[in-house]
């Protein structure tokens, strides 16, 4: 889908599921919306600029050890939950509370 979206356009393309982001990097998205990247900004650029050498092999080996047990820590949907409690306790951040939902999870019937 990425190579079918990049095809014959000027497009960029950005992913936002950090469960995916490894199989996004191959086809050569422009960018990422998610956690991992802003959590290892090292990592993930070694990652991003080893695939762009065409070595996936190794570019996986670098995500599977430095980027994905950190993603497998959270599972989808409680990324920033836990990106604030890690950074909390790392002292980064003075305070892990999440604002509240600016409406409501479910609406009323």
């Amino acid at each position: 889908m990425i190579t079918a979206l990049k095809q014959n356009r000027d497009v960029a393309v950005f992913f936002g599921d950090d469960v995916v982001a490894f199989r996004s990097l191959l086809p050569g998205v422009d960018g990422s919306m998610i956690i991992a990247p802003a959590v290892f900004p090292a990592a993930f650029q070694k990652v991003a600029r080893v695939i762009q050498q065409g070595d996936s092999k190794t570019a996986l080996r670098h995500f599977s050890e430095q980027i994905l047990p950190f993603i497998h820590l959270f599972g989808a949907g409680d990324e920033i939950s836990t990106t604030k409690a890690l950074f909390k306790h790392l002292g980064i951040l003075q305070c892990d509370e999440l604002r509240p939902r600016s409406f409501p999870v479910c609406p009323s019937v």
